[in-house]
């Protein structure tokens, strides 16, 4: 996995690099207890497991109810269980072996309050040579902001911490929405962008996929804009929208805000 071949995936308070081909096939729960897992175009997946806890008691604990439901599977399957184990400072590194085999380490982040499991996956015949490389990406966010979401191409930041409300993967499209006290927002990725500014004009384009009034919209450089909708009942509107040639998509980012803190702005979008 070389370094021009590696995609972020930032979630729920964590990031970690990942080959670029592989795609989240799963994603559970919030920022309290959750699991996501990223499946490769072949056999192998890697997984993470979180939950906070102000005491995250005995690791081996939870490592040993993991290891009890993996045997049930593997007797299942007709095949041996076997594992190891390596408790450190830092956690417990472990490996086990059956229908499949694996590769990953318990923790607890005091950065976060929060335990994680991160693991890496495969049938009996793959290497599992990726591991190191991917866990030593692996990071816990400070909650304290700012709160950073990356996933298939978009990639969108906030002063502080907000909740997921929903998203969309459609192929071409991926769609994040937020809420926070006194905020809520929409962020999303276009593919074939230059196609569709170049058929419509991105200022058309945006006023139709955003839904946006023409009024309040000003271009800000030949490939940016931004809309700035009118005040009501003390809410206010804002967004921005760019057009990134070198990765052929468009970038947008709409937002309803009470406080001038939460007025979007073009840093919250990354390129």
């Amino acid at each position: 996995m070389s370094l021009e071949k590696q995609a972020a995936f930032r979630w729920q308070g964590f990031e970690v690099l990942l080959p670029e081909d592989w795609a989240p096939v799963s994603l559970i729960g919030d920022r309290r207890e959750g699991y996501c897992r990223f499946g490769s175009p072949g056999s192998m997946g890697f997984q993470v497991r979180w939950k906070a806890t102000r005491r995250p008691g005995r690791l081996k604990d939870s490592l040993f109810a993991y290891f009890r439901i993996l045997q049930k599977e593997a007797r299942r399957a007709g095949k041996a269980f076997e594992s190891e184990l390596e408790e450190s400072d830092d956690g417990i590194a472990y490996r086990w072996r059956a229908h499949a085999k694996a590769q990953g380490q318990l923790f607890y982040s005091p950065v976060c309050g929060r335990v994680f499991f991160l693991e890496l996956l495969g049938d009996r015949k793959d290497s599992l040579a990726l591991y190191r490389r991917i866990a030593s990406t692996f990071r816990p966010m400070d909650p304290k902001g700012p709160d950073r979401w990356s996933v298939l191409g978009l990639d969108v930041r906030f002063p502080s911490l907000v909740q997921l409300e929903k998203r969309t993967f459609q192929a071409g499209r991926t769609v994040l929405e937020f809420s926070a006290k006194g905020f809520r927002a929409q962020a999303s990725r276009w593919g074939f962008g230059e196609q569709l500014a170049a058929q419509h004009g991105l200022a058309r384009w945006a006023v139709a996929a955003l839904s946006l009034s023409e009024q309040g919209t000003h271009q800000d450089g030949p490939d940016s804009l931004y809309w700035d909708g009118p005040s009501r009942l003390g809410w206010r509107s804002r967004a921005l929208v760019r057009l990134d040639r070198d990765k052929n998509r468009i970038l947008a980012l709409k937002a309803s805000y009470r406080k001038p803190q939460w007025r979007p702005e073009w840093d919250w979008l990354e390129s």
